[in-house]
């Protein structure tokens, strides 16, 4: 709910700086906060999720019906936690404009997106770095025993591991598989843009509901105000 409140139009004006149109501290705050809290309900699903694949029986539709739990607390948790971030930030800019305060919900939004994507990306590097060092380890190994004149065993096993490898990815072959890869990795990019719009949105709509209207009023109505008050 948006608050409104009264302010001395001239003199100081102690917390509120009324020049200066973007409050960094508040976008921090509130990116690190939206952070947090998708952490923490990123935490309460995985809970959840495994208390329920525990109890549940196991089968082929185990692990779709997950992945599609998963897929929707994603978007509930990232919708709850930018909510929770825009709200921080368009509360604690100290503007007290709805307009000023719905940008502070979106840069605190775009801060947020900024930092994640910078620590996934270094995630995903370590890792496929890890394992291109161990599937170099292992290529040196085939080598070896090549070497010493198994290539026709080494050949079936490498034929037989990257058939597996393609039945858990869910793929063909060949033109089909390309196909078939392509157009999953067009619906996760669809649902990913999507899904940042809405996260967009809820940063934003935070951040209004947050808002506190300053609105100014003379200085002498205020001592006015005060003398009744005493």
């Amino acid at each position: 709910m948006i608050k409104e409140l009264t302010y001395p139009s001239s003199g100081t004006v102690p917390y509120i700086n009324l020049h200066s149109r973007v409050s960094w501290g508040a976008i921090f705050g509130g990116s690190f906060f939206a952070i947090a809290v998708f952490l923490c309900l990123t935490v309460l699903g995985a809970s959840i999720g495994l208390v329920g694949a525990s109890n549940a029986d196991a089968g082929e539709g185990l692990g779709k019906q997950l992945g599609i739990a998963g897929g929707v607390w994603s978007i509930v948790a990232g919708f709850i936690s930018f909510y929770c971030g825009g709200w921080i930030a368009g509360r604690l800019n100290g503007i007290g404009r709805v307009s000023e305060s719905v940008i502070h919900g979106l840069l605190c939004w775009a801060v947020t997106v900024v930092v994640s994507a910078f620590l996934f990306t270094t995630a995903v590097g370590s890792i496929v770095g890890g394992v291109g060092g161990a599937l170099g380890t292992a290529i040196a190994g085939t080598g070896a025993e090549i070497a010493a004149g198994d290539e026709g065993r080494m050949s079936e096993e490498l034929r037989e591991g990257l058939d597996e490898a393609r039945r858990e990815l869910g793929l063909g072959g060949g033109e089909g598989a390309a196909r078939e890869g392509a157009s999953k990795a067009a619906g996760a990019g669809f649902g990913l843009f999507a899904m940042m719009l809405l996260e967009a949105f809820a940063a934003a709509f935070g951040a209004r509901a947050g808002t506190r209207i300053l609105r100014p009023v003379m200085s002498e109505e205020i001592g006015r105000r005060e003398r009744v008050i005493a």
